[in-house]
């Protein structure tokens, strides 16, 4: 709403205004638009004294500012006459992450996502079911005040709805009762079918909520090489295994496609690097860090890792794969690709989840080599 209006009064788009004026003109239109105990005066002057040492710069923003408190805002496009600009503007996105979303689900789900994507979202745990119950876990949080319940669709993930600490200072973290993990991604670990005993590799673990989650599934008893390219992150997933009491985990630095590549994974898990378009409640960055051109980049990244690791399993043997997308180039669309030039894979299972189910958007599939 904030940039249409902008955009409308500027006759520029917001793209090719100077960003050193957009962030004081978007406050001045805010506290006009939506502060309703600001006088406009007083809202104006702050934006334009905000520039410094910029006379045109300040004379662009005083005029905007000065013709929407005169004028009021422009009216906005209705979905009927122009549903990609409106639905950017409702869901706050780019114009381009509107209209794929359109293509794909139509103008009342997409609002539904994006719709979800601007609330707040509860900080989503699994509980380590070696060493708690979802239920015991759920009465420690409340004896703290803290708000918790149980996930309606994963009994062993609780919401917290309601905390005033930092998560490593909640009770059970110490003690390695429970790790933090939306229940969309915990969903996509059961696909493996995870057997104790068996040998398995996440490709792409750190920070490791998968590697950790197939580790509690079987029992500690697996064995788990977890490999990631960035030593920082795959830091973290060895101070959580750590924290959790894990044995059965080993980590790599590396890319996948280099590290590891015999034919001893029964079980292979690729949750690959994707556009992130379905967890942008917790990083709303991505929407306008996100462009374009990156979605179609990802494919190709994605196609290479899956082509790699399908290569080194063995028949009979599983891989799932997994991207927090909410776009079909990088999910369905992709898979399609893969298995029409793979006639010894088949799709066994699917999870899909998009954040109008009140959970982060995910989509995931389980392959089998014949």
């Amino acid at each position: 709403m904030i940039d249409w209006q902008i955009e409308q009064l500027s006759g520029r788009a917001i793209d090719k205004i100077d960003k050193l004026l957009l962030t004081p003109l978007r406050l001045g239109v805010a506290q006009l638009l939506y502060l309703q105990r600001v006088p406009h005066h007083a809202a104006i002057n702050t934006s334009v004294e905000l520039i410094e040492h910029r006379a045109s710069g300040r004379g662009f923003v005083n005029a905007i500012l000065r013709t929407l408190s005169r004028k009021g805002p422009e009216a906005e496009p209705d979905s009927t006459t122009d549903p990609v600009r409106r639905l950017a503007i409702l869901g706050n996105v780019q114009d381009w992450f509107a209209r794929r979303l359109l293509m794909q689900y139509g103008f009342d789900r997409s609002l539904a996502i994006l719709s979800q994507t601007l609330e707040e979202p509860p900080i989503t745990v699994r509980t380590n079911r070696l060493r708690m119950t979802a239920e015991g876990l759920q009465t420690l949080f409340e004896q703290r005040l803290m708000a918790a319940r149980i996930h309606p669709r994963r009994p062993t993930a609780l919401l917290v709805d309601d905390w005033s600490s930092p998560v490593h200072e909640w009770p059970g973290y110490g003690e390695g009762f429970f790790s933090v993990q939306d229940a969309a991604a915990q969903a996509v670990t059961p696909l493996l079918h995870p057997q104790v005993d068996a040998i398995y590799l996440d490709a792409c673990a750190a920070p490791g909520g998968k590697s950790l989650h197939l580790a509690e599934l079987t029992d500690d008893r697996a064995s788990i090489d977890a490999t990631d390219i960035d030593s920082v992150r795959l830091e973290r997933l060895k101070q959580s295994i750590d924290r959790l009491g894990l044995t059965s985990i080993q980590c790599q630095v590396g890319d996948c496609r280099q590290l590891l590549t015999d034919a001893r994974h029964t079980g292979i898990m690729l949750d690959a690097p994707c556009s992130g378009s379905g967890v942008i409640r917790r990083h709303p960055e991505i929407k306008w860090l996100l462009n374009e051109d990156d979605l179609s980049a990802h494919p190709e990244q994605q196609i290479s890792l899956l082509t790699s690791l399908a290569a080194r399993l063995p028949k009979g043997g599983t891989l799932v794969y997994a991207v927090c997308s909410l776009f079909r180039e990088e999910g369905p669309d992709l898979i399609n690709r893969f298995v029409a030039t793979h006639c010894d894979f088949v799709q066994e299972a699917i999870v899909e989840s998009l954040p109008d189910s009140g959970d982060d958007g995910h989509w995931a599939v389980r392959l089998t080599r014949r």
